[in-house]
């Protein structure tokens, strides 16, 4: 095998592997269920919390990035979200728990970041992941790498 990738010691073998194509799962977000998050070719669900989940939905709508500083211009919309997701008895909480989210002297918005790229390590590997998860340069726009196309809103 390592002569097939041209590679002659460990690290190079891990080079040639890094960079070979990736075979990426459609998402499919099931608004139906909850807006379960599936991804299809893969087999597996992806387990996130209603903050998470709606957290995530609101980068996958906006495929363009969203600047971390400037949450609180997507507030109201990160709540519609929420209320969709989660079926919440105490409506305070959860409207505080949005609030804190797009809240920029908080640092719960890197927690939930956080969570979903563990999540995402979890259901795929490190590389694959860094297709689905929510990442971008400090200071600057942070968006899901992953290619509009593959994500399919049933």
């Amino acid at each position: 095998m390592a002569q097939a990738l041209g590679a002659q010691t460990i690290y190079e073998i891990k080079q040639a592997l890094h960079h070979c194509p990736v075979q990426l799962s459609r998402l499919v977000v099931h608004t139906n269920q909850d807006y379960a998050l599936e991804l299809v070719d893969y087999k597996v669900f992806v387990p996130l919390n209603p903050l998470c989940k709606a957290l995530y939905l609101l980068f996958l709508r906006h495929p363009e990035g969203i600047v971390l500083k400037e949450m609180s211009r997507y507030q109201a919309e990160l709540w519609d979200i929420y209320l969709q997701v989660c079926r919440h008895d105490d409506l305070k909480k959860a409207k505080e728990s949005v609030a804190e989210l797009c809240n920029p002297l908080s640092n719960s918005i890197h927690e939930k970041i956080s969570r979903i790229k563990a999540t995402f390590e979890e259901i795929t590997d490190n590389h694959v992941a860094t297709h689905y998860i929510i990442a971008g340069a400090r200071g600057k726009a942070k968006k899901i790498a992953l290619d509009p196309a593959l994500v399919c809103w049933q």
